[in-house]
């Protein structure tokens, strides 16, 4: 049976990768409006990232979902952000992207929660030739197939402080010139401010009544301005101040070193699925951001000054595969 609770009924919403780039201005923004929230992150050491946003941590793995279920305790509504790009420690795609998700839901249907909004990215499909898309694909059809039948949001590429997009960029940006460019450089993008889609993740989860997505629907979002990754590594230049010169390399001369890079490190700068992906348009089909939320999102251009503080100390640590704790502060 599908349950959709009314606006009485929204009471407390769990947030499902609350220590995340994504899930933090998430739980800031659920707070600041006073709602009551479940912060799940997966151990104690996360909870340090939400302190003094008067929100209630909870612990659960994903992998678990006895641990989910008690996280979820009195909870009506959920948003699940938690997935990852590169797998590590016995963290794969399919464990955390595809199982987790399935335990989410499993666990959310068991507790009663009745309202879910299923974050995923554009360009996730069945057969995508990315590992990375295909598993994000696989976890937004157990989130649609579960009893609560969630709204789906799609986001675009996401930028803001604390992100490894634009920093690990920034790093290429700041030990060059030349920079290695994967390809042609041409794969379009529609880059998305990470506060802006955490605004719009909360208008669809705090009102069922009043929410801009229907369940079931899945909505794809992105930024105003449609980029190409080389549009993309101009206007970081731009941001730092930075002269830029290209070299474009086949994608298939550069797998080799970027799979070493994927075992040896224990943060690549890039990662596989990223290097495939490269290959991929990854824009957004369906109506503007602006025309679902009622609020237009920020261009990427102007709004990245926070790449400036890579220093070449910095990018020297970031190509090394150790993302500084004040760049990623998550």
């Amino acid at each position: 049976m599908r349950i959709t609770p009314g606006a009485d009924q929204i009471g407390i919403i769990a947030v499902v990768g609350a220590a995340g780039f994504l899930g933090r201005r998430v739980v800031r923004r659920l707070a600041d409006r006073g709602l009551p929230v479940k912060a799940v992150v997966r151990h104690p050491g996360q909870a340090a990232v939400i302190d003094g946003l008067g929100v209630e941590p909870v612990f659960a793995d994903i992998r678990d979902v006895a641990e989910l279920e008690t996280a979820f305790d009195g909870a009506t509504s959920l948003v699940h952000l938690a997935a990852i790009l590169r797998e590590r420690r016995g963290a794969t795609l399919a464990s955390v992207n595809e199982t987790g998700a399935a335990n989410v839901y499993e666990a959310a249907a068991r507790s009663g929660i009745g309202r879910a909004v299923h974050v995923s990215v554009v360009g996730a499909a069945e057969n995508s030739p990315a590992p990375y898309l295909a598993s994000r694909w696989r976890g937004e059809q157990s989130a649609l197939k579960s009893e609560i039948d969630p709204s789906i949001l799609r986001l675009s590429a996401l930028f803001g402080e604390g992100d490894e997009f634009t920093n690990a960029l920034a790093a290429f940006v700041r030990l060059g010139p030349p920079m290695v460019v994967a390809g042609n450089g041409e794969a379009r993008f529609q880059p998305l401010s990470a506060d802006d889609a955490a605004e719009a993740i909360v208008r669809a989860v705090a009102n069922p009544d009043e929410s801009p997505v229907e369940s079931g629907q899945i909505v794809e979002l992105g930024g105003p301005h449609t980029m190409t990754y080389n549009e993309i590594t101009d206007a970081v230049a731009e941001a730092m101040g930075r002269r830029l010169i290209k070299i474009h390399v086949p994608i298939s001369m550069l797998s080799p070193a970027v799979k070493l890079m994927n075992l040896v490190l224990p943060t690549p700068p890039v990662t596989t699925s990223q290097l495939q992906m490269l290959r991929l348009n990854n824009i957004p089909r369906g109506r503007p951001f602006e025309d679902v939320f009622g609020f237009a999102p920020v261009p990427m251009s102007g709004n990245i000054d926070y790449v400036r503080r890579v220093g070449y100390r910095e990018a020297l640590q970031i190509v090394a595969g150790r993302m500084p704790a004040h760049i990623r502060d998550h």
